[in-house]
């Protein structure tokens, strides 16, 4: 049984808030002041819900939410264009860069000629939300043959393991995602299976090493979907041995010559499909020795497109090959979701129930996607499974200007974070330094008002209509912090107890929950 964890958080939280005039389970309003007895009674109980949430973390599953940039997408016309600055830094827990190349001195390197500045932007999306991780997504060149090139010794994975350490830790990334889908094309030799393991086997010994004192860096993989290479491709028990998580690209599965129209990322196979699902595919490294809670569902925000030949118009239908470019993309077969968006008007949008997917036909067209009902069924089916998250492939491709899909910005990634139950991490309840020199004490609760804060650098905002009220913005959250005075508090208007009773108390929880907050991978 999936144990949703973030709304038994959501329960001690209400709890630690129910401090309020009316004993209510809301946020937005001042702690009622309370006897001393009672105020100690509520956070000793605090403390219990706070130890059963720790034994409760034994049986949830960290959801990870793993989101990629492509940097081509700087090239798009339009509003197509999309850069680091257009990343919305708290829809996803991690970003991941891609791509960097290995070059011929077996060293990791960029290949953009504005990578540096891009580089920068992205890893400054940390300054808004510090939680976010950022890693590097390093991937074989053009020509498809220098990472089997940089595995074939010890000597060489050294000076690329040597290169990574320094690349990434001079331009602010947080780890290394080796990009790995097609692990026996190329000029790939048999041996890489083997070699791709030492690999990452002596890239986190060298993390490891070279992270005492700080945070070390993280190390992950993105694979394929492909059964047959995944056996040819990877010794899956040893590398996961050594990958804090592996993103399958459980989308873009490929049939074979475009003759008939099919859904690129179907949750379950039918009899057209075989072992083309994700299910299928999800199921099978399980089998291989891969743990759940390391395996991460692809997820996809673009749909494939096809050409229709006929007047049939299901799943199958005869297609003579990919349908047009999409207007700003441009790329044949591949339309982003606002691109779907823009074809969805006037098109008859059907669901395929064996796969839990939908798609559309317009004026001889076709195209299979994903939407809010598909992730449903997908992210749903992932945590009946306990696997880790979900990697999301890409971030540009999601209607990221909420111009085309009537929906908001990001509606594809917006719902699976909300999907996800991902939230950001804050303390509820803390105790601020005294911003009027009459106050005896400033209480700072949780406001549901959070839009005044959402696109504001953290710190205090006073509050034009009420100068002892004011909002206090803390990782795009806003609460509320009222200053109650000696005169309130013996008047009988907010906090009557001691300063040392009710703050020590405030203080006790302020530290349980930001130190659960910041320790949990949730």
């Amino acid at each position: 049984m999936y144990l949703n964890f973030q709304d038994v958080k959501r329960y001690v939280i209400a709890i630690i808030s129910s401090h309020d005039r009316n004993r209510r389970f809301r946020f937005g309003r001042s702690f009622e002041s309370h006897p001393r007895g009672f105020v100690w009674k509520v956070t000793v109980l605090n403390l219990i819900a706070f130890l059963i949430l720790i034994l409760c973390l034994k049986t949830a599953t960290a959801n990870k939410l793993v989101c990629y940039f492509t940097k081509w997408s700087q090239y798009r016309t339009g509003v197509g264009r999309y850069l680091p600055g257009d990343i919305d830094p708290w829809l996803c827990t991690h970003l991941v860069y891609a791509f960097a190349v290995v070059n011929y001195a077996n060293e990791i390197t960029e290949n953009e000629w504005n990578e540096h500045t891009l580089y920068r932007q992205f890893n400054e999306l940390k300054n808004s939300n510090p939680q976010l991780k950022t890693l590097l997504s390093v991937r074989d060149d053009s020509q498809g043959a220098q990472f089997s090139s940089m595995l074939s010794s010890e000597a060489s994975r050294q000076s690329f393991i040597r290169s990574t350490i320094s690349f990434l830790r001079a331009h602010g990334f947080d780890g290394l995602d080796l990009d790995r889908p097609f692990p026996v094309s190329g000029g790939s030799s048999a041996q890489d299976k083997i070699r791709f393991s030492l690999l990452s086997k002596e890239l986190l010994e060298s993390y490891k090493a070279e992270g005492q004192g700080r945070p070390r860096l993280l190390l992950s993989a993105a694979v394929t979907a492909d059964t047959d290479a995944i056996d040819l491709g990877y010794e899956i028990p040893e590398i996961s041995k050594y990958l804090d998580f592996i993103s399958v690209k459980t989308h873009d599965f490929w049939r074979g010559p475009d003759r008939g129209t099919y859904h690129h990322s179907p949750l379950f196979c039918d009899s057209l499909d075989n072992n083309t699902s994700v299910d299928y595919v999800m199921q099978y490294w399980i089998t291989r020795g891969a743990p759940a809670q390391k395996l991460l569902l692809g997820l996809a925000s673009h749909g494939r497109s096809f050409t229709l030949t006929s007047a049939a118009t299901g799943k199958g239908a005869p297609a003579r090959g990919p349908g047009m470019s999409g207007p700003y993309t441009q790329q044949l077969r591949i339309w982003s979701y606002y691109e779907i968006c823009l074809f969805l008007r006037g098109a008859l949008v059907s669901w395929i129930d064996g796969q839990s997917v939908p798609y559309a036909v317009k004026g001889g067209e076709w195209v299979g996607f994903d939407n809010q009902d598909s992730y449903d069924a997908k992210v749903g089916y992932l945590k009946n499974r306990s696997f880790g998250g979900v990697a999301l492939w890409t971030l540009d491709m999601d209607d990221f200007t909420g111009q085309f899909c009537g929906q908001g910005k990001y509606p594809l990634v917006s719902h699976l974070k909300r999907m996800l139950n991902i939230e950001p991490q804050y303390p509820i309840a803390v105790v601020t330094p005294l911003p009027h020199q009459h106050c005896s004490q400033n209480n700072t609760v949780a406001y549901q008002r959070d839009g005044f804060c959402s696109r504001k650098q953290d710190g205090l905002y006073l509050r034009s209509e009420n100068p002892k009220t004011f909002y206090r913005c803390l990782l795009r959250h806003t609460y509320v912090t009222r200053c109650h005075t000696d005169a309130q508090a013996n008047n009988g208007g907010g906090i009557i107890m001691a300063r040392g009773g009710v703050a020590l108390a405030r203080v006790a929880e302020a530290a349980l929950l930001h130190m659960f907050f910041v320790w949990s991978p949730w």
